[in-house]
């Protein structure tokens, strides 16, 4: 009886001692995490150390179409890419907030697909579980929409890390490229031509709850804020994405970007990698078109 109990005793003191060693590293490795082009790697930046003066927002069409360093070149502002494939409005709504508690930016650039208006089919969070405790706006996040078991579970590094401490450690010895800026250049050409879609679209009552927090928050920190649908091949006809948020931004009075119909584009797959997402030559073009636009943005009055 004795023997159980001192191994159980042993197993436990293990336990909690894994459980700190995990927990510690990891906070260590985030707080001193480099750049690389890994997606939690973006995520860190976007929360916790970038201060650039132009940040750059969206899923994988952003993060793979604006260009930092062209933007860097021609405006003479500092600017950052801090797109992540793969995730919803809220995520965005949780970047922005994170951001503007650190830093005001003179331009936020919001790329916005229809994927990041669709209703979350998963937990949208859990790849960030290992972020916990560390950023107050996730946490509270994290918080309102867990269970109050989930929450307990969440206080162990162990629970927090499971699946994602390999990613963790990948930071650590991945190749880092903090001269891309947060951007991912694709290489390939694309030969497949354009198709059109015919689905109506519709916007998910959260996410567009969250964007409209986006907007507020970059109302009352006095941020400019310009919403771009970036060049893609997947066109949409009048009842979809690109046109409803036409319409959105022309009642919240939001300046409005749409390059989906641009015939440089869509007309020439060259350009592309894939049928959404641009090449590095495509978007070395794309950024060079896009350069007016912010200029022209950041002469406005606020």
């Amino acid at each position: 009886m004795k023997k159980k109990i001192r191994f159980i005793a042993l197993f436990l003191v293990t336990l909690a001692c894994a459980d700190l060693l995990v927990g510690a590293s990891t906070k260590l490795i985030i707080e001193h995490a480099p750049q690389t082009q890994y997606n939690l790697s973006n995520t860190i930046q976007t929360l916790f150390h970038q201060k650039s003066d132009i940040l750059i927002l969206g899923a994988s069409r952003a993060h793979h179409s604006f260009d930092p360093r062209i933007i860097q070149k021609e405006t003479g502002l500092t600017c950052f890419n801090g797109g992540r494939s793969g995730v919803k409005m809220d995520y965005f709504a949780l970047c922005v907030s994170s951001y503007l508690n650190r830093c005001t930016p003179k331009l936020i650039i919001l790329d916005i697909s229809s994927d990041m208006m669709e209703a979350p089919k998963d937990d949208q969070f859990k790849s960030l579980r290992c972020l916990y405790g560390l950023s107050e706006p996730l946490t509270e996040v994290m918080d309102s929409s867990y269970s109050p078991l989930e929450r307990l579970k969440l206080y162990s590094s162990l629970y927090r890390n499971n699946r994602v401490y390999n990613e963790v450690l990948q930071l650590c010895l991945s190749k880092r490229c903090p001269e891309l800026c947060g951007f991912q250049p694709l290489d390939g050409e694309y030969q497949t031509p354009h198709v059109i879609s015919t689905k109506p679209f519709t916007a998910d009552a959260v996410s567009l709850s969250r964007l409209n927090d986006i907007v507020s928050l970059c109302q009352s920190h006095k941020v400019r804020l310009v919403i771009t649908y970036a060049p893609t091949l997947r066109l949409t006809t009048r009842n979809g994405v690109s046109q409803w948020l036409a319409h959105y931004c022309k009642t919240m009075h939001i300046p409005y970007y749409d390059y989906s119909w641009k015939k440089k584009y869509y007309l020439h797959p060259e350009l592309f990698k894939d049928e959404v997402h641009l090449n590095s030559h495509g978007a070395e073009i794309f950024t060079h078109e896009f350069i007016p636009v912010i200029n022209a943005n950041l002469k406005k009055r606020i």
